[in-house]
């Protein structure tokens, strides 16, 4: 496990744990959310890997970009849990207890991961692994005190879900945008297609093609159509979310301009 930030000591404790199986997975996905909370919160990114099996950039330089991303979003630290790049697998014990002694060190109130349905091995994987991780931190054993997370909030990556709920990211897109653009090995403009080829033999991948971010962005805004604002990103749970008043949380929200419910 590797260090790209600084931080507080271990016994401060985090508020969000934001985790992603690439070094740019967390900026693309979800990142406005841990930029927006970064400003009110402690929150840590951990990659689960060093994308060391990319088209492009090595495992160093693309070290380099997240401590600059995580620098723009704001996070308290960031950190690698050095798990082989295209063998992320959510039942592999080693890989499991690995991530458990992450969670027991830095015990973590919510934790970001991965859905567990989507088109990247890596990606799926991630999602399976973390669930799994985050219930068996919270059992007796294994060494450490146990810690039990109070939530985890999956985030969708390239496929579509129905979320639980969308989180208004208007106010920090362009910390977003700028997260994202710190990993220019990644989604530096190549192309259009899989196989064209790039300046100094740099290969075009499904990241640097110009559609993906446009996409990524549109699904944003269709978020943010839905709840009324003008950028937000989608998250599931898996449990029903209690509200406690809802006049207080109902009323007073701003209104949506998109309606996908089917109506009568």
């Amino acid at each position: 496990m590797n260090a790209v930030g600084g931080g507080e000591g271990e016994d401060a404790g985090v508020d969000l744990l934001a985790i992603g199986p690439h070094p740019d997975d967390v900026e693309l996905f979800c990142g406005g959310t841990v930029a927006m909370l970064a400003r009110r919160y402690r929150v840590v990114i951990l990659d689960l890997t060093r994308g060391e099996r990319a088209s492009n950039g090595t495992p160093e330089l693309r070290a380099e970009e997240a401590l600059a991303a995580a620098e723009v979003l704001g996070v308290a630290r960031r950190d690698n849990l050095g798990l082989p790049d295209g063998g992320i697998h959510a039942h592999d014990p080693v890989q499991v207890a690995a991530l458990v002694a992450y969670l027991r060190r830095w015990r973590p109130r919510v934790v970001m991961a991965p859905l567990g349905v989507e088109r990247h091995p890596d990606h799926a994987e991630a999602g399976g692994l973390v669930e799994r991780a985050v219930f068996f931190a919270g059992v007796a054993g294994a060494g450490g005190a146990r810690h039990r997370v109070d939530e985890v909030m999956y985030y969708p990556m390239r496929v579509e879900a129905e979320a639980s709920f969308a989180v208004d990211v208007s106010a920090v897109i362009d910390l977003k945008r700028r997260a994202v653009a710190c990993h220019a090995s990644q989604v530096g403009a190549l192309g259009v297609g899989p196989e064209s080829v790039g300046p100094a033999g740099r290969v075009a991948t499904m990241v640097s093609d110009p559609r993906s971010a446009a996409a990524l962005e549109a699904r944003e805004r269709m978020w943010g159509a839905r709840i009324g604002v003008d950028f937000a990103e989608p998250f599931v749970v898996h449990r029903t979310l209690a509200v406690d008043d809802p006049v207080a949380f109902l009323a007073g929200r701003p209104r949506p301009v998109l309606f996908p419910e089917r109506r009568r």
